[in-house]
């Protein structure tokens, strides 16, 4: 699934693809469409973007390591690793409105 260009990526054939993979094959399919699985893991309520959790102060922004990292991702080498990638902000938006209308 994690490949550079679209054309490779598993599913770009449709979702008969994924669904015929060997490692998804025997996936009930119909009773993910039919709502009758439940998550393996539902977080308690209180720890899901929780205000306690959230933290506005970045805690490591005078380390050296993260320092260290943050330049390296300027280089131009280390964002040539990237070229192929894209993110569509409007693509995005629509599926994010996507998954609010089906929630």
């Amino acid at each position: 699934m994690i490949q550079r260009k679209p054309q490779y990526r598993l599913g770009n054939e449709g979702a008969e693809e994924v669904k015929n993979h060997p490692w998804l094959r025997d996936f009930p399919w119909q009773d993910l469409a039919e709502r009758r699985i439940r998550a393996p893991f539902i977080p308690p309520i209180e720890d899901n973007f929780d205000q306690k959790n959230i933290n506005e102060e970045w805690k490591d922004l005078d380390d050296p390591e993260f320092k260290e990292y943050t330049q390296s991702l300027r280089r131009n080498s280390v964002q040539a690793m990237f070229n192929g990638y894209y993110y569509d902000h409007q693509l995005a938006a629509l599926a994010n409105s996507q998954a609010q209308i089906n929630s």
